[in-house]
């Protein structure tokens, strides 16, 4: 999606990034991955750490001017917003079917 909105929105001065928050302990997470938290959560991030990096990027002039509109953003820096062998990718076919979909939503 934020590709699409730095395209569709290219002659704006607006920068578009994502941010992966790490592993944050939230009650979303506790609830919904129980067995999961149960293991690891002494390495989790606070809510607050976990939502540094979009808070930063959107009163910092630092991410607009340091990295690619669209970015996605983790600590504070540009990092690959797919994981090797996740199965994350979508074809250009499938992010179009998605944003006509969505679009049928709205209206």
């Amino acid at each position: 999606m934020t590709h699409y909105w730095v395209e569709k929105y290219k002659d704006l001065p607006i920068f578009f990034c994502t941010a992966h928050p790490g592993w944050a302990d939230t009650s979303a997470v506790r609830i919904s991955m129980p067995d999961f938290y149960a293991r690891f959560h002494k390495e989790f991030r606070s809510p607050q750490q976990g939502a540094d990096t979009i808070v930063w990027a959107c009163v910092n002039d630092k991410a607009r001017n340091n990295f690619e509109n669209g970015a996605f953003l983790e600590d504070r820096k540009a990092v690959s917003e797919h994981l090797p062998m996740a199965g994350t990718k979508s074809t250009k076919e499938e992010r179009k079917t998605f944003i006509e979909n969505l679009e049928k939503l709205i209206k």
